[in-house]
């Protein structure tokens, strides 16, 4: 009875074994098939900003939305978000302006500049892509806010620039390097 005991018990130890050996076997013969597996990167996320503006009883304005929720809640902003994977940024903008503001605007878009400072976001790592867009009196009528923006409208640019007025992230840097981008291009471009 009792080296029937110790058979069944050598008996599972050495399926056991094999079993083991087995699943070893597969997963060196995987690797070496397929290579050795990518090490992991902590690469930042990267995001899209559209600047517009238009031309208001002399004074330039730019179109900015108020945010509706955190991070950065009731601040504004310039309309953008995250670009989704597969997706490239200039189609992501696009759909980041008909998301938030209702307008259908189509290309060109102009890059203006890019803003990765590390601690931008406080989420995490992002690297922000701003474009141009320009705005037709038919998409201005289409405004209107949707998705994570309460509300939207025109505000005076130089107004925005001067810093009184709280923008949510890094958006005034960006802004700052649109107005520097707009004055030497930027104005014949989407005016």
């Amino acid at each position: 009875m009792i080296q029937n005991a110790v058979n069944v018990v050598v008996s599972y130890r050495k399926r056991i074994g094999i079993a083991i050996l087995s699943i070893l076997g597969f997963i060196v013969v995987y690797l070496l098939a397929t290579g050795e597996p990518e090490p992991h990167y902590r690469n930042p996320a990267t995001t899209v900003d559209a600047f517009a503006v238009r031309k208001n009883n002399g004074r330039i304005q730019v179109l900015l939305i108020r945010r509706g929720i955190e991070p950065s809640k009731n601040l504004l902003a310039t309309p953008g978000g995250f670009v989704e994977y597969g997706e490239d940024p200039e189609d992501t903008v696009l759909r980041e302006i008909q998301e938030e503001t209702s307008m259908s605007v189509s290309k060109p878009v102009h890059l203006v500049t890019v803003n990765g400072a590390p601690n931008r976001d406080p989420r995490k790592h992002t690297i922000s892509i701003i474009y141009a867009l320009k705005l037709t009196d038919t998409n201005i009528m289409e405004m209107k806010a949707k998705d994570d923006a309460m509300e939207l409208g025109f505000y005076d640019f130089d107004e925005i620039l001067s810093g009184k007025i709280p923008l949510a992230f890094d958006h005034l840097r960006g802004l700052r390097r649109c107005k520097q981008w707009f004055d030497e291009k930027g104005e014949k471009l989407l005016l």
